[in-house]
């Protein structure tokens, strides 16, 4: 087939489309050309001396092609040639006959990107003639192991991606070459279990190293020793389980991103200690199995960089509320999708911001705070309660969700465990306070013993008394009974005798067919009476004689 320029997208630069062959003589006229995109073609051969008249050509893509190999010293004559992809090619070996021009040639090949291709093995000198290469993407290939020195020449070389290869170990027997001057070393997307110590020993530039989505579950000790100049370390999607006593990045003192997301780390207490972790701003432990922060992650009161600090979905059901104490730089932490129920009032700087949402969280009387707009601090700036970003929250006695914003100080509540009957729940609105509420729905039969006399809600609704004659003594503070939907027949007329400060009686959905006629009274503050729903055919005159400001 012919040759057919598709469009000149821009001076000196031409893509071909739809060839399966392509010569030297199509290409001669192109003497002055800078790129040229031989990309997604039929092509399955480039010929001998095909681009020697190029002599200015910086960029050549072959991507997406069926060539199987190259002929030696293709490249030899294109001395400006700065950029060459060879992504997706039936590839098995990287094609260093191409630079096979006399022992004294030097490419001046800046990037080759060799990405997504079947290479399965490299050899000892295969890069010799890229001494001035500055990116190499063997990304997507079927390496899994290495020849001793395989990047030797590579003293250039800035950036090495091996990702989504089959590597399974980085031995010691390995000697990496050349690359004292690298600086991103992406190995994510292998199966890498084990990394020999000190396997970085020579790369003492490098700033970026991605080893994510590996089957890593140890760090060797001082793997990470010769890095002085690490600034960010993935290691997200491995088994590890870091034991947060050891130091493991105590040279890498400019490492500011550590990303340790998806493992196995169940301990983060007193995790910023270390002489490294100090020096991290953006961490992330998210979907790992902390149960609970019990400590604080800087015990040692020592300045910490921390400012990001990801835990989500991580299991967490508890934080101390001295957590994030002694970190003063702290802008962000990021706390949602765990099983918190409480949240409390974090010692921690002003203007941190904390993110709970998807939490189960409970509104405990611990947590008022949360009602106001500000609080006040030690210092003359007040805090914003809505640094906290809590959306929602179920409340006590009915467990409902609610946006925590739009309660009342009086629906933050915390459960009694002592001092209330074993068949009922108790609830204070603070610690140490009288019983605001008590409920005992159980379908009980009886009317439980030992009910706290100072309980302003009484609910004994959804039970199944049949027969009630009182309801013990002394319910001097109760404001509100609740004795509906109990398959009550009868009342005694002294049931509610003792309750002389009650407001609120509700005795709807039971089977009454009458009432005694001094049920209610001597109930001087008694306001609403609830009847629906029961089987009365008529109610005596003298039933609310007593009973002034009632309305049933």
């Amino acid at each position: 087939m012919a040759a057919h320029p598709h469009k000149r997208t821009q001076r000196d630069s031409y893509v071909f489309c739809q060839l399966d062959a392509v010569y030297r003589d199509m290409l001669q006229p192109l003497t002055n050309l800078e790129v040229l995109d031989l990309a997604h073609n039929h092509l399955f051969r480039i010929p001998p001396h095909c681009f020697d008249d190029m002599t200015k050509m910086k960029l050549l893509s072959l991507s997406n092609n069926q060539i199987e190999h190259f002929f030696d010293g293709l490249l030899c004559d294109v001395s400006s040639l700065e950029v060459l992809l060879l992504q997706d090619l039936p590839l098995t070996s990287f094609p260093a006959n191409l630079f096979e021009c006399g022992s004294d040639f030097q490419s001046s090949l800046k990037i080759i990107d060799i990405s997504h291709s079947k290479i399965s093995t490299l050899k000892k000198g295969d890069f010799q003639s890229l001494k001035h290469l500055g990116l190499l993407d063997l990304s997507y290939n079927n390496l899994d192991t290495l020849p001793e020195e395989p990047f030797l020449g590579l003293s250039s070389l800035q950036t090495l991606d091996m990702s989504g290869n089959s590597f399974i170990e980085l031995p010691t027997t390995l000697c990496v070459g050349d690359l004292f001057n690298l600086q991103e070393l992406h190995l994510q997307g292998n199966a890498i279990s084990y990394i020999a110590p000190h396997w970085f020993i020579n790369m003492t530039e490098l700033q970026i190293i991605d080893m994510s989505k590996n089957k890593l579950s140890i760090i060797s000790d001082g793997l990470f020793s010769t890095l002085p100049k690490l600034e960010e370390l993935s290691l997200k999607g491995n088994g590890l389980t870091i034991d947060s006593a050891k130091d493991l990045f105590h040279e890498s003192r400019l490492m500011r991103r550590l990303d340790l997301s998806e493992n196995n780390i169940r301990n983060i207490d007193n995790l910023l200690d270390g002489t490294s972790m100090r020096h991290v701003e953006h961490l992330d432990l998210s979907f790992n199995n902390i149960s609970a922060i019990r400590a604080p992650l800087n015990k040692r009161n020592e300045s910490v960089s921390l400012k990001w600090l990801n835990l989500e979905s991580c299991g967490i059901e508890s934080v101390v509320r001295d957590a994030f104490v002694h970190m003063e730089v702290l802008e962000y932490v990021k706390l949602v999708n765990n099983s918190i129920t409480f949240v409390p009032l974090f010692d921690a700087r002003l203007g941190a911001m904390f993110f709970f949402r998807g939490n189960p969280i409970i509104c405990s009387c611990g947590m008022v705070w949360l009602e106001e707009r500000w609080l006040d601090t030690d210092t003359v700036d007040k805090m914003s309660t809505y640094d906290y970003d809590v959306d929602v929250c179920r409340t006590y006695p009915s467990m409902m969700v609610k946006p925590i914003r739009h309660l009342s100080d009086r629906e933050f509540m915390c459960p009694v465990p002592s001092n209330c009957p074993p068949e009922c729940d108790c609830f204070v609105l603070k610690e140490g306070g009288s019983v605001y509420i008590t409920v005992c729905r159980n379908n009980l039969t009886d009317i439980p013993q030992n009910l706290p006399h100072d309980s302003e809600y009484l609910y004994l609704d959804g039970n199944n008394f049949h027969t009630v004659q009182r309801i013990s003594k002394g319910f001097h503070y109760t404001e509100n009974v609740f004795l509906n939907n109990s398959g009550v027949v009868s009342f005694g007329e002294d049931v509610f005798k003792d309750f002389s400060h009650v407001f609120v009686i509700d005795i709807s959905f039971n089977d009454l067919k009458s009432l005694p006629t001094s049920i209610f009274q001597g109930l001087k503050y008694l306001k609403d009476i609830n009847l629906k729903h029961n089987h009365l055919t008529h109610i005596s005159e003298g039933l609310l004689k007593n009973v002034p400001h009632s309305k049933t």
